[in-house]
């Protein structure tokens, strides 16, 4: 349409069936002369050239190759059968979910009293609920009654318990009535896990609870978490199970029944060791079982190579011509084993020549202060959005390694000693080097390690400060020492009396808060 004199050439169409065939020459037509506007030009179909003699893929089978879609063939030879998607599919039907979250498992272990109450009168029966995500690890569990009138808190009533259900005590008639309850559970070794101690009161006359005001409560205390004490080694993948229910009957998941709402819904988590399982599912009498494989590692990790190249010429300088390649190594790992172990690791050799790449491992850059800087706000305010970072591999150097599972961790690389002991010492510095830590699985009957050790090795090239400041009301303070190490701050607020200088109270301050 490049003419001047009529920007819109008319055409016309006879009917419709001539648009599709003139479809083609429309283009044409719009920049032919406005003399041969008032033309139709029809043009012949051709044959159509790609017709296909036979069924596609019939000559997979002698091939052996085969297409199906869902366990049903399409072409081909004949496919193997796939149980596992057979089961996915029954499974989507029913409208349940079998799902695996990977190793990183996160345990849960609560009790609470069934109407939430924390006051009953005496003589009544007070029901618990217990609910944990791990009970393939645990062999037996009991709820301990403690009695918080006496001195040391001793345990007045040991109640058999199971993992996931619910037990029941009365409330004693005699006593000050001052109580709190803790659900220990135990491994086929003895060790044990325990949650936070919660308070019972009797008290003279029934007080209202959720089930008087609001209705009986479902599930009380599902998916929470109040662990305590973590002595039992829990290694494993998270398999969930989620769905639907017809009419809110009852599910059953792995040998267990799970609450379902009154909807009809449901999700329940499971941590299970490495290796084949099958998970079962029953609900409203239809069974399923869906076969589940966890893994005994998984590992994430990316690096990069970069390698430059050149020649240089003296030209003017003076200096003789050279050539020279330069080179950067930077890598990051990140893995978790069944056996219990993470290992973190990455390197980042920076950038110079290619026959020093190695040797710059061991070299040590603490000025640089934008890389040490463990906080995004430092540099960035906002980001518009709720994007969020954090270094996993915090070092001054160009290496870093942590490998750590329930008692030992080692570290090279920057770390905190933070060495807190009411009898022997108190030390905190941030370092760069190599650290040990290890604590026992044997604990005492309060619930502490035996043994606790930590071993580091450092040349430190910082030294600790130390600055008072008056409270002037002021919103900016300066200190003497400008360049401190990232994240190595530690403030306290000091209220002193003016007249005696006595300290009345202290306060430790948390950054962002």
């Amino acid at each position: 349409m490049n003419s001047r004199t009529n920007p819109m050439i008319p055409f016309s169409l006879r009917s419709l069936s001539r648009l599709t065939t003139a479809l083609v020459s429309m283009v044409s037509l719009t920049a032919i002369a406005p003399a041969f506007a008032q033309d139709i030009v029809q043009l012949q179909v051709g044959a159509n050239t790609e017709t296909v003699a036979g069924t596609p893929g019939a000559g997979f089978a002698t091939q052996g190759f085969s297409i199906s879609v869902d366990n049903q063939p399409i072409a081909g030879a004949i496919p193997p059968y796939n149980p596992e998607r057979s089961a996915d599919l029954a499974l989507a039907a029913a409208d349940l979910d079998v799902r695996y979250d990977g190793l990183g498992v996160r345990r849960l272990l609560n009790v609470v009293t069934n109407d939430l109450r924390a006051s009953y009168q005496a003589g009544e029966t007070i029901s618990f609920r217990t609910s944990s995500n791990y009970p393939a690890y645990i062999d037996r569990a009991e709820i301990r009654i403690l009695d918080l009138s006496q001195r040391g808190h001793p345990v007045v009533a040991t109640i058999p318990a199971k993992p996931n259900g619910s037990s029941s005590w009365v409330m004693p008639i005699a006593g000050e009535g001052d109580y709190a309850y803790a659900l220990r559970v135990f491994d086929a070794e003895g060790r044990y896990d325990e949650t936070l101690p919660l308070t019972l009161t009797r008290s003279g006359k029934p007080l209202a609870g959720p089930e008087t005001v609001g209705g009986p409560l479902l599930a009380a205390g599902e998916g929470e978490d109040h662990l305590r004490v973590r002595h039992i080694p829990v290694n494993g993948g998270m398999i969930t199970v989620s769905g639907r229910s017809a009419g809110g009957r009852a599910v059953s998941v792995m040998g267990e029944q799970v609450p379902v709402d009154p909807s009809g819904r449901f999700v329940v988590s499971r941590v299970l060791p490495a290796g084949d399982h099958v998970v079962r599912v029953s609900t409203g009498g239809r069974r399923f079982a869906r076969d589940v494989n966890i893994p005994d590692s998984e590992w994430f990790y990316t690096g990069i190579v970069d390698v430059t190249a050149g020649y240089s010429f003296g030209g003017t300088s003076g200096h003789p011509d050279a050539g020279y390649v330069d080179g950067r190594v930077a890598a990051y790992a990140k893995g978790q084993m069944q056996n219990g172990w993470t290992i973190t690791a990455g390197a980042d050799t920076q950038e110079g020549p290619v026959e020093e790449i190695f040797s710059r491992l061991s070299d040590k850059a603490p000025h640089q202060v934008l890389d040490r800087m463990r906080s995004s706000d430092d540099i960035y305010p906002t980001y518009g959005d709720e994007s969020s970072w954090y270094d996993d591999t915090p070092t001054d150097g160009a290496f870093y390694l942590r490998a750590e599972n329930d008692t030992t961790r080692f570290t090279w690389g920057n770390y905190k000693t933070s060495i807190a002991s009411p009898l022997l010492l108190n030390t905190s510095r941030d370092l760069y080097g190599a650290e040990l830590r290890y604590q026992s699985r044997d604990v005492t009957a309060n619930g502490d390690n035996k043994v606790t050790a930590t071993l580091y090795a450092s040349q430190p090239d910082t030294a600790p400060g130390r600055d008072i400041l008056r409270g002037t009301g002021g919103s900016v303070y300066f200190l003497t020492h400008q360049d401190i190490t990232g994240g190595s701050a530690s403030v306290r607020v000091q209220v002193v009396d003016p007249d005696t200088g006595r300290k009345i109270g202290t306060k430790q301050l948390t950054e962002g808060k």
